[in-house]
């Protein structure tokens, strides 16, 4: 107790923020880990589970259909970008982690890992433009905290490729940290007396931002004059139709030539309380909903683009030095 209180007076407070994130999610092998106490009899695989590691025949020739038609062509900047997009969309590549009943497919996280790194080890950017519907845009958000209205419009728009999403939060000084230097917004009372959302946003390198009709913007609102009746001040996440007023994604960035779309989304805007994911009672709510929802891109979607990148170089090493002779003999045999 004595080191306790000594420590309790050194370290700074923890803050909402900081708690919000150590509150996010679940434990599972790591609690155990650290306890020391490690079951491994609850972690070995079911026959479920095995059954879970091999794609369906439908999916994987889907798969493979796929990169037979776009695997060898650039996905943006390029004249046949739509045509990509409506095929990934017709052909649900965009409802990997959408709820069968507003019309997506529902992956198992090994499904989804492998469908991703199949892709992406053909075409990088390819897997790219897949793997953000599946993870850093709004669908999750929506299925998770959404109001019913909001389910209903836009989930089964994304699982059918209607909608292409993009979710805006990496900035220019705040990186893609919810929690630093983000835009700012105010609620305020418009001329007509009603309370709305006023923020000035600029945004980069946003995945699929020059291609999509549908964005998920995370910014901090101010409450200055206690407008709100519910919710709280802090980070919230809008979903706004490309078309809004003021709204502008008309730039794009193309680093080494990677060939996905990835862009800007800049604009003073004016936000309906009503299009805040969740509504109003979730203003304030943003950074908990990113903590607790952005796993499937964090934890999943982007190690499955990793794992493509270890096959491809693992791959390509290894016939080289099956094939590169010196002194007779291949390099592999060389050790």
């Amino acid at each position: 107790q004595i080191l306790f209180r000594r420590f309790q007076k050194i370290l700074p407070r923890i803050s909402q923020t900081e708690l919000e994130a150590l509150r996010s999610g679940s434990v599972s092998l790591d609690r155990e880990i650290f306890e020391g106490k490690v079951n491994l009899k609850k972690y070995q695989l079911d026959a479920t589970d095995k059954k879970n590691r091999t794609l369906p025949e439908k999916l994987d020739t889907r798969t493979h259909t796929l990169l037979d038609k776009y695997g060898d062509k650039i996905v943006y900047p390029n004249t046949q970008w739509k045509s990509t997009l409506n095929y990934l969309g017709k052909n649900k590549f965009f409802s990997f982690i959408i709820d069968p009943k507003y019309g997506g497919e529902k992956l198992s996280v090994n499904h989804l890992s492998q469908v991703l790194t199949k892709i992406t080890t053909k075409n990088p950017a390819l897997g790219v433009t897949v793997m953000v519907p599946n993870s850093l845009g709004p669908g999750e958000l929506l299925q998770e905290y959404g109001t019913e209205v909001q389910k209903k419009k836009y989930l089964p728009g994304l699982a059918e490729g209607e909608y292409v999403p993009c979710f805006g939060l990496t900035g220019p000084n705040n990186g893609s940290d919810a929690a630093g230097k983000i835009d700012t917004g105010k609620i305020v009372l418009n001329s007509k007396g009603k309370r709305v959302i006023q923020v000035e946003v600029s945004k980069r390198y946003i995945t699929l931002a020059p291609v999509a009709n549908l964005v998920g913007l995370a910014f901090k609102l101010e409450d200055p004059d206690n407008l709100l009746e519910t919710g709280e001040p802090g980070v919230t996440v809008a979903l706004l139709e490309k078309g809004h007023p003021g709204l502008n994604m008309n730039t794009h960035h193309n680093p080494l030539q990677a060939g996905f779309p990835n862009g800007t989304v800049k604009g003073k805007l004016v936000i309906e309380l009503d299009q805040v994911i969740g509504g109003e009672s979730m203003v304030g709510s943003g950074w908990r909903m990113l903590m607790e929802c952005l796993a499937a891109g964090r934890a999943v979607c982007l190690p499955a683009t990793a794992l493509a990148s270890s096959k491809v170089a693992t791959y390509g090493v290894y016939q080289y030095a099956k094939h590169r002779k010196q002194f007779n003999i291949p390099l592999f045999k060389m050790e």
